[in-house]
């Protein structure tokens, strides 16, 4: 969530900034338009390490990463247009210390994992944590806020690893703050005189019945054996085609997922991966977009969606299985390219024999399957499953059942029986309550576990229901939370971290930006984990003597708890 600032102390050179950043940038605005964006390091060779596309822990890799060569803090990271900066963050986590800007062509530039902010950024970062007391940053601009203006090849910043292990830059390139592009087809190219390589075209039967040569078990064939696949490959029912491929930049280079691959059939096309942009709405769709091999190994990128939804990346939905071509003799050619356009091939011949057999999501219109834009009740109909637009790849048939009260101050839960595969974005769950029901600001809604996940607390007056948004499956409660967190194990330390203790919250969780620490009448600077609930603070100013602090902590439903005690600072 953002953080919003309350304008003090001495902005006056960043207004002047404001001023003076469209007379600048209306004269430079065309670097970005004619595709001249400078590169994103100075003083290292140009080596990617991994591109758009490439498998993470639980989403597809967002952008490029360039390799540091192992030196930490000694690449300058420079503005790649004129921009202003719209994001600013520095954290242990994640994207660790992390840079923002928007370009004059409207797109979004991102540098993440820098070592350190060039030392403008860094009194800018110094300035936003007095403002808002958060050690760890994550401060959006406004647009009513003096722009911060950025030039065109200036420092922003050095290479490093914060937020992970490996030193490197993560750079990304946005059409907007959530849609990546790739950066090596919008102006980054690279030198690259390698074709991409083919390692493996597996055949998978998705739906019972289905066979490839007469066996229900996926058909792996090792590529290349003879460049040649056994002749010809019989298919019956939805069978889908998946590749394991790979690229590389250098002879000696690590190797990435390719650009494109495209299958053709006949001469004509049939379907295409394309690892152009990725909304980071579509964080599970990594859940979807490989096949395993007979000995579960490696993963292998299919070229087939059996989901009834478009898929970012791929082409069509549903319409990619090979029971689509009518029965007898084909050709299969497979194509694989990189972002610089050198392609492999592979061919091989098909025989596609009639079969009466299901395609999966067959029964998506079955009223009984829940699915995008549906709702799906309980027996009772207290509580209900909401579908959005595009919370699922597929249709399902869940389980929803009561149980008693699964977590503390617990007034309903109902358990759901997940499905087979992952939600793909948000879904909607709901508590009916009673009308006029007491102390309703205090009723919530939280997924029940050793930690419980608040979900939310929208209530409609009209229908008389309480909701919150989920991505996962589990036991879902409502809730009823009078009680006030939890200020715990708080010690006076010397020096400018002053104070450290514990907040804890069982039912809610704390409120983002929920806990604070005030020295009389400023506020003093944090830095919670809501993970382990400890939280250290720190004074910017000059201060001595004794002094009163008051320790504020506020969980998602409101309830505040105070702590006041007496520190001497030396």
């Amino acid at each position: 969530m953002p953080v919003k600032k309350i304008m003090s102390g001495p902005w006056l050179w960043l207004a002047i900034t404001f001023l003076l950043w469209p007379l600048f940038a209306a004269g430079v605005a065309t670097a970005g338009e004619a595709g001249t964006y400078l590169w994103p390091l100075k003083g290292v060779a140009k080596k990617i390490t991994s591109v758009l596309g490439d498998p993470r822990f639980d989403h597809p890799h967002a952008g490029i990463d360039l390799s540091l060569f192992g030196r930490i803090g000694m690449a300058p990271a420079v503005a790649i247009d004129d921009g202003v900066l719209i994001r600013l963050r520095d954290s242990k986590y994640g994207y660790g210390k992390a840079v923002y800007l928007r370009l004059p062509d409207g797109k979004v530039a991102v540098y993440a994992h820098l070592d350190r902010f060039s030392p403008r950024l860094q009194n800018l970062a110094r300035e936003l944590r007095r403002q808002t007391g958060l050690e760890r940053l994550d401060y959006y601009y406004d647009e009513w806020e003096p722009a911060v203006a950025v030039r065109r090849g200036e420092v922003i910043g050095f290479g490093g690893n914060s937020g992970t292990k490996t030193p490197h830059l993560h750079f990304e390139l946005r059409e907007n703050e959530f849609i990546s592009l790739n950066p090596l087809r919008n102006g980054f190219p690279v030198p690259d005189d390698l074709a991409p390589d083919i390692h493996a075209i597996q055949f998978t039967p998705t739906a019972p019945g289905a066979t490839v040569n007469g066996q229900p078990a996926p058909l792996l064939i090792d590529w290349p054996a003879d460049e040649t696949a056994p002749a010809p490959i019989f298919v019956q029912g939805p069978v889908g085609i998946a590749v394991a491929a790979s690229d590389r930049f250098a002879a000696k280079g690590d190797a990435v997922y390719p650009y494109r691959l495209e299958l053709r059939v006949d001469g004509q096309a049939f379907f295409e991966l394309r690892f152009d942009r990725w909304s980071w709405f579509d964080r599970p769709l990594q859940a979807v977009m490989y096949d395993r091999d007979p000995a579960d190994k490696r993963s292998l990128l299919r070229l087939y969606n059996p989901y009834p939804v478009e898929l970012p990346f791929f082409t069509g939905k549903n319409d990619s299985l090979l029971d689509r071509l009518p029965a007898g003799a084909h050709r299969l050619e497979l194509t694989v390219a990189d972002a610089a356009g050198h392609e492999t091939r592979a061919t091989f011949q098909l025989m596609v024999n009639e079969a009466a057999v299901r395609r999966p999501w067959q029964s998506l219109f079955d009223q009984a399957l829940f699915f995008n834009g549906r709702e799906q009740p309980s027996g009772d109909r207290r509580f209900a499953l909401v579908g959005h637009a595009e919370s699922f790849f597929a249709p399902f048939a869940p389980s929803i059942v009561p149980v008693s009260a699964a977590t503390d101050g617990a007034l309903a839960c109902y358990a759901v029986t997940p499905p087979d595969l992952p939600a793909r974005q948000e879904f909607g769950v709901r508590f009916a309550v009673a009308p006029n029901a007491p102390d309703r600001e205090k009723l919530g809604v939280v997924l029940a576990g050793r930690r419980p996940v608040f979900l939310g607390a929208r209530y409609d007056a009209a229908t008389d229901t309480v909701s919150g948004e989920s991505t996962e499956f589990g036991t879902f409660c409502l809730i009823r939370d009078h009680r006030p967190p939890r200020i715990e194990a708080v010690r006076e330390r010397p020096g400018k971290r002053f104070l450290s203790f514990r907040v804890t919250d069982e039912q809610t969780g704390i409120a983002t930006d929920g806990v604070q620490v005030w020295i009389e009448d400023r506020r003093a600077t944090v830095d919670f984990s809501p993970r382990s609930g400890r939280a250290e603070a720190s004074v910017w100013w000059k201060i001595r003597g004794e002094r009163t602090a008051t320790i504020v902590a506020v969980d998602r439903l409101g309830n505040v708890a105070r702590e006041t005690l007496a520190v001497r600072f030396p």
